[in-house]
């Protein structure tokens, strides 16, 4: 078969190739570099300002994980301190010898405050921050006293007589 193609040299025309495609290349690397988006400096900017917030929001966001973990520890002693409060609470209301189906106590004699006492003072000033005092918090409701004069008499704080009484309701339905 005739060719009508000079014979050439198979090594030449692969190191042609070779070297165009290694210019070519070279080539369109030189025009990525050139054409390649510059920042400005209004971009640098925004850049900087950004790198600066997210730095900002890290330490506000370290700062409300201490916080929170924090408070939990602190809801979780309050938490063990209101059982302790609870389980006192419930052995003086057994203690009381409650009766679950009135909710009543047996009658008392005489009135639990002397006639001469001050209102500010408790009945047995021997038993002013005892258990005993949450004792007498009953008999005084059952005389009619409201909350507020009972925490008067007995020196506790109103939210503390309102909790112990609604603790005792609680445990009667409950029973």
């Amino acid at each position: 078969m005739p060719s009508f193609l000079p014979p050439f040299n198979l090594e030449i025309f692969a190191l042609f190739q070779i070297t165009v495609d290694c210019l070519l290349f070279g080539l369109l690397l030189y025009l990525l570099i050139k054409t390649r988006p510059r920042a400005s400096a209004k971009t640098q900017a925004d850049i900087l300002a950004l790198a600066k917030l997210i730095r900002q929001s890290g330490m506000v966001s370290q700062g409300f994980v201490t916080g929170l973990t924090k408070r939990t520890e602190e809801i979780k002693d309050l938490l063990v301190r209101l059982a302790e409060k609870e389980a006192a609470l419930t052995e003086l209301l057994h203690r009381t010898k409650i009766d679950p189906a009135t909710q009543t106590t047996p009658a008392r004699t005489g009135p639990l405050l002397p006639e001469n006492a001050p209102a500010n003072h408790p009945a047995h000033p021997e038993s002013t921050r005892s258990d005993d005092i949450y004792a007498t918090i009953i008999p005084l409701a059952e005389q009619g006293l409201d909350e507020s004069e009972i925490a008067r008499h007995l020196q506790l704080p109103e939210a503390e007589v309102h909790l112990f009484l609604k603790f005792r309701n609680l445990t009667g339905r409950i029973k």
